[in-house]
């Protein structure tokens, strides 16, 4: 019999540490990091031209169980997981889920989750939103990955300014005060290289800049846009942020063993 996950977490040093990576990523200019350049080149080397069509349901079967096998034990049953941001002063990258909530203080909870494709892979990830016990907001997410390769979940945190608005094709926001970003994100494996920190593993497919002003002919101001890391035009921004805003939300759940359950079996 499977223990009731109710799940109280405290976001302590890692929570701090991950909002602040969040808030420096998107403060940092127009130009896309070398991090983020790399995750941008690997996902386009996997995925094609932008990533932007939705894999959902491309996976082969045995492989949509793997997946749902592998996440039901590290949700369910104590399994570890590959978790390479965290934490930062171990030695160790393999780590239970309750590992993780128990080195959290007492200021968070996990209350909902949702899947969806968010790497474009075809396997669709977990995403699960811990929120702050008095506001009831997020304050960030904790991502859940398998790989097929390497057989393994891996577990990454994100502050909810630079994931929200989770859709069912896998792409979501990033928002940074003067920037704007529709994105997916880059798993890196087991046995890869690993950018400077999470934060630099989001692909950002298309980005509206207003830290970066330029002047057109009649004198407006506008923002600098980018879609897949290079300067681009307004349309081809507005092109991808159509295909995000045509996208119908991803489904989120109460956190419960039985909704997990019932999704993971379906």
């Amino acid at each position: 019999m499977r223990p009731k996950h109710i799940l109280r977490l405290t976001l302590v040093s890692t929570l701090v540490l991950v909002l602040s990576l969040g808030l420096y990523s998107f403060g940092r200019g127009t130009s896309p990091s070398a991090g983020s350049q790399g995750a941008n080149k690997a996902f386009a080397d996997s995925e094609g031209e932008a990533g932007i069509v939705d894999g959902v349901g491309s996976a082969l079967p045995a492989t949509y169980e793997s997946a749902k096998s592998a996440f039901a034990a590290v949700l369910l049953d104590g399994a570890l997981a590959y978790c390479p941001y965290y934490p930062y002063d171990d030695a160790s990258v393999f780590y239970t889920l309750d590992d993780i909530l128990r080195s959290l203080s007492d200021v968070a909870v996990a209350t909902v989750f949702a899947t969806s494709d968010i790497d474009g892979d075809g396997i669709p990830e977990v995403a699960l939103e811990l929120q702050a016990n008095e506001q009831g907001t997020a304050v960030c997410y904790l991502l859940l990955h398998y790989s097929a390769k390497d057989g393994l979940v891996s577990m990454i945190m994100l502050s909810d300014r630079c994931f929200n608005g989770l859709k069912e094709n896998g792409m979501f926001s990033s928002s940074g005060g003067h920037t704007h970003s529709y994105c997916r994100f880059y798993f890196p494996g087991y046995s890869e290289e690993l950018p400077r920190d999470s934060v630099d593993c989001i692909v950002r497919l298309a980005t509206e800049d207003f830290n970066d002003i330029q002047i057109d002919e009649s004198g407006m101001s506008l923002p600098t846009w980018y879609v897949n890391g290079e300067l681009a035009s307004g349309n081809d921004f507005a092109e991808v942020r159509l295909i995000y805003n045509s996208s119908p939300s991803a489904a989120w759940h109460e956190y419960t063993e039985d909704n997990l359950l019932l999704v993971l079996d379906s």
